[in-house]
């Protein structure tokens, strides 16, 4: 098992994508997340671990991957989980779980294609997890074991 393990993601939050007018409201940037975990039995330094995702032309055709997060400093403890959350909010540990706000004021992770949670750590690959195309609604999806598919839980 890779040092950092990608474990579930919720990139479908419920409800239009949209609004109708004006920007996408943080509470529902905020649902759209995905979480990775220390699986080593020590600390784990994360400075250089970057997140990325694909991106993808009007046919669902990779044009390439774009950066969600690069760690400049930190560490995670054996068993924690970082939950990279969309929209804007405070950073803080809940239980094992540190949320980490992106700020940001769109969504990251691609539903009508399906996308692919990259980490890296400088150039060398950690892990790697993907999900299918139009997943499910205000579903999480986690990861099957023995593979890099993540599904809806159940």
């Amino acid at each position: 098992m890779p040092e950092l393990y990608v474990t579930k993601a919720h990139p479908n939050p419920a409800g239009k994508d949209k609004p109708p007018i004006g920007p996408i409201p943080n509470d529902k940037l905020n649902e759209e997340w995905l979480e990775f975990r220390n699986a080593l039995r020590d600390d784990l330094e994360l400075q250089g671990v970057s997140l990325l995702h694909y991106t993808f032309d009007a046919d669902c055709k990779k044009t390439g991957e774009e950066g969600v997060i690069s760690f400049s400093g930190g560490k995670l403890k054996s068993g924690q989980s970082i939950k990279v959350h969309s929209g804007k909010g405070s950073t803080e540990f809940v239980g094992e779980v540190y949320h980490f706000s992106l700020n940001r004021e769109r969504y990251i992770w691609n539903n009508k294609c399906g996308d692919y949670a990259v980490l890296r750590r400088a150039e060398k690959l950690i892990d790697w997890a993907m999900y299918d195309p139009n997943p499910p609604e205000n579903t999480v999806l986690r990861r099957r074991e023995g593979t890099n598919k993540l599904v809806p839980q159940g």
